[in-house]
């Protein structure tokens, strides 16, 4: 499906916008929720919170907004994912440097 190396361009629709302090050209990080049962410890569940991106605020009105892949992180230093790109779910919070 589709041709070799194309570069396939997406948009995210984030429920975050200018009421949350996000504006255009913002970056936002994206993180995934982990969650890992430790059959040693009466199977309790552990829960991690792991960066798997950013994301770059192209739209923003108040309530939500549109946003493009800024930057995935990179494999090496990341978990393996089922999915190693951005999904429904993930959680985003504003990246302040």
């Amino acid at each position: 499906m589709g041709y070799e190396n194309e570069i396939i361009r997406k948009n995210y629709y984030i429920n975050m916008g200018g009421a949350q302090g996000i504006k255009k050209d913002s970056i936002v990080d994206v993180f995934r929720i982990i969650s890992v049962q430790n059959p040693y410890d009466n199977k309790k569940r552990v829960n991690y919170k792991v960066k798997i991106g950013e994301l770059k605020v192209i739209h923003a009105s108040p309530e939500s907004s549109i946003a493009m892949i800024n930057e995935y992180e990179k494999e090496d230093l990341t978990p393996i994912f089922d999915l190693p790109q951005f999904m429904v779910g993930d959680h985003v919070s504003i990246n302040v440097d």
